[in-house]
């Protein structure tokens, strides 16, 4: 344990054995308050290193410390679920705790905490927490992680990351004490393991947010994050139902919220929260200026039109004002298989008597997917281009380029 920019620092060093990559440093930095009562505890470092040392081949993991078995079980389980998508690993590493299997031990009486983004599913995790649990049930979440640095591998500390998050703090603040809970900050370097984007989304959001968690065993045992795909149409995504619950132990189990609701449904039921709707949050780089969100991007876009789609486009304060039309949605790129959210608001939105909407968005959906086809050489061309690069060496693709040039 050190000092870190911004709290108490936990860190370890990780080096590659059977992959050519330097040493790194992985770190958290705690709110004071939260590390109060926090300890380094290798069950953090292992959940926290697994997924990539799955993705770069390590043979074993060689941890310094006790590991506890159920997250050694949970960790096996996530090798099998990787094994069963696209790019299954090659290897499967072995885990080796210096100080053997230990049974983690829970706190005497139980405590939750939730994670917040600031975003549509965050905020309803906290929302219906609320309304679904007493205070005293020990369901009830009393504290809400907002875990940084993700957005930057490698700048972590930077004044660019830095100016973001004062950006979001008195937001989140607001809405954690509105939400009844306290605000607790947790920063990390861990996507320096693997800066990869998409590697990040696919694989590693889970452990990447989840395994700072055992961190604070002794202060919570229980900790909630958000679903993002509903259960009607779950894909291959770091943060799944069948991942996320794996990243526990016994002294801490991790619950994957609200599976069965889509987006529009999360926000019908955020109608009786307007403040958290006036606040909130899409953007994760937006730039400085009156509204916390750009409004133009694909995901600012997206959430104007669910919010639209479920009535509640009226509180969207931190959006430039106005409602998102044909002609944006003709200029924005739909991408890691999202059209499946933009589908489901065709029909709501023909309800409302936004046809030319509805119209663009299915016009959007049909080129992503023809594109996306393309690409992956599933349409007419695919056969013809292996024809060409495998029988006639290319010619057809010389011939075109000469004449299109």
């Amino acid at each position: 344990m050190g000092r870190g920019t911004f709290g108490p620092r936990f860190s370890a060093t990780v080096e590659w054995e059977d992959s050519e990559r330097r040493p790194a440093e992985i770190w958290w930095d705690l709110d004071e308050e939260l590390a109060t009562d926090a300890r380094p505890e290798p069950n953090a470092f292992l959940a926290a290193v697994y997924v990539p040392a799955l993705r770069h081949g390590e043979r074993r993991i060689a941890v310094e410390g006790a590991a506890c078995p159920v997250l050694g079980e949970g960790l096996g389980a996530i090798a099998s679920i990787f094994s069963s998508w696209p790019t299954p690993p090659s290897v499967i590493p072995v885990i080796e705790p210096r100080d053997g299997w230990t049974a983690s031990m829970p706190r005497t009486r139980p405590a939750a905490a939730g994670y917040l983004t600031g975003g549509v599913d965050s905020l309803h995790l906290f929302h219906a927490n609320r309304e679904d649990f007493p205070a005293d049930h020990p369901a009830r979440l009393s504290h809400a992680l907002w875990v940084r640095g993700l957005d930057y591998p490698g700048e972590e500390e930077s004044p660019r990351a830095d100016s973001q998050y004062a950006r979001l703090d008195s937001t989140l603040s607001e809405i954690a004490a509105g939400a009844g809970v306290g605000l607790l900050r947790v920063t990390t370097n861990l996507r320096r393991l693997d800066p990869d984007l998409s590697f990040f989304a696919h694989r590693y959001l889970g452990a990447s947010l989840l395994s700072g968690a055992h961190l604070f065993a002794r202060r919570f045992s229980i900790v909630a994050l958000a679903s993002s795909w509903p259960a009607e149409h779950l894909v291959p995504w770091g943060t799944h139902p069948l991942l996320d619950t794996r990243y526990g132990s016994s002294a801490l189990t991790i619950r994957h919220e609200a599976l069965g609701l889509g987006r529009v449904a999360k926000l019908e039921r955020l109608r009786g929260w307007p403040d958290a709707l006036a606040r909130l949050v899409t953007c994760s780089d937006a730039p400085a200026g009156e509204t916390l969100n750009c409004g133009r991007c694909t995901k600012c876009a997206r959430t104007k039109v669910e919010m639209e789609a479920s009535g509640t486009l009226g509180f969207a304060r931190s959006f430039p004002p106005g409602r998102v039309t044909p002609e944006t949605i003709a200029g924005l790129e739909f991408d890691n298989g999202t059209e499946y959210f933009w589908e489901t608001l065709v029909a709501p939105l023909r309800a409302l008597g936004r046809d030319a909407l509805a119209s663009a968005i299915e016009t959007k959906i049909r080129e992503t997917v023809r594109h996306r086809r393309r690409v992956e050489g599933r349409d007419w061309t695919g056969p013809l281009r292996r024809f060409d690069r495998e029988v006639l060496g290319g010619r057809i693709k010389t011939i075109h380029r000469s004449i299109f040039r």
